[in-house]
């Protein structure tokens, strides 16, 4: 999981953050606790392999996109953002075992 869904939700994140909401690649990276060039990456689609299958699902992709909103107007605190990711990964978990 940690390996790769994590950094396929990241990414998902980061180009949400940047495309929708204009945030520049360093903005994202002190937002996310991870390096620009990491963001830059996801941007490429170079880390986050995973991202095919967290887009196809509907409510996963829904979570996602609400957090990315509550987290660029600063609505969600650090503690809360991890919880939110945490819930994330684990419907994703329980989703891949049904496949």
């Amino acid at each position: 999981m940690a390996d790769e869904v994590l950094p396929a939700i990241r990414s998902i994140i980061a180009r949400e953050l940047v495309n929708k909401y204009g945030l520049t690649q360093i903005e994202v990276s002190k937002k996310l606790k991870v390096t620009q060039p990491a963001i830059s990456h996801y941007l490429k689609g170079i880390r986050g392999e995973k991202v095919k299958l967290i887009v196809s699902d509907r409510e996963i992709m829904k979570i996602i996109k609400r957090l990315s909103k509550e987290f660029f107007e600063g609505k969600v605190k650090e503690k809360e953002f991890s919880d939110k990711f945490c819930l994330i990964c684990k419907k994703l978990k329980k989703r891949l075992k049904s496949e």
